[in-house]
């Protein structure tokens, strides 16, 4: 078993800047005989609220925040496109909440977000539109059961 000495750390590197097509200094340090490279695993993010697919959704490299609920079907008629949550873990285990604008993003006054493993995005939505949503379901319920069961609607 190889054991390594107390007063060496691992180094941990983040590759983010390497996706947004920027050099990562740390990549240039030398691999030498009997270092141990370990890559995590993608993991899962976790998309919920109103997108046409709420659950989970396997992490793929580089994936953004926009990609993440574009993979969930994308906004719901009554999603708030300005009103998204973002919960993530920090290093020292304390859940952090950033509040997110697609609308900005797609707008380009904001730049989307590269998701890590276990984030979890929660898609608000408008009260107006949550609303009409809500009677237009209602409405189109009653239609089908009229014509399924025969009977009359009103």
């Amino acid at each position: 078993a190889l054991i390594a000495p107390t007063d060496q750390k691992p180094i941990e590197l983040d590759l983010t800047d390497l996706y947004q097509g920027t050099t990562v200094p740390a990549l240039q340090l030398p691999v030498r005989s009997g270092d141990v490279i370990y890559v995590k695993e993608g993991g899962q993010v976790y998309v919920q609220g109103w997108v046409d697919d709420p659950k989970s959704y396997p992490l793929k490299r580089a994936m953004t925040l926009t990609q993440g609920i574009a993979k969930a079907g994308g906004l719901h008629f009554a999603a708030s496109p300005g009103s998204i949550m973002l919960s993530r873990e920090d290093r020292q285990g304390v859940v952090r909440e950033y509040q997110v604008s697609v609308s900005a993003i797609r707008d380009g006054a904001e730049k989307d977000i590269y998701l890590e493993p276990g984030d979890r995005i929660y898609v608000s939505g408008n009260p107006l539109k949550v609303g009409a949503w809500g009677v237009y379901n209602t409405i189109t319920s009653i239609i089908r059961f009229s014509i399924a069961g025969g009977v009359a609607a009103f």
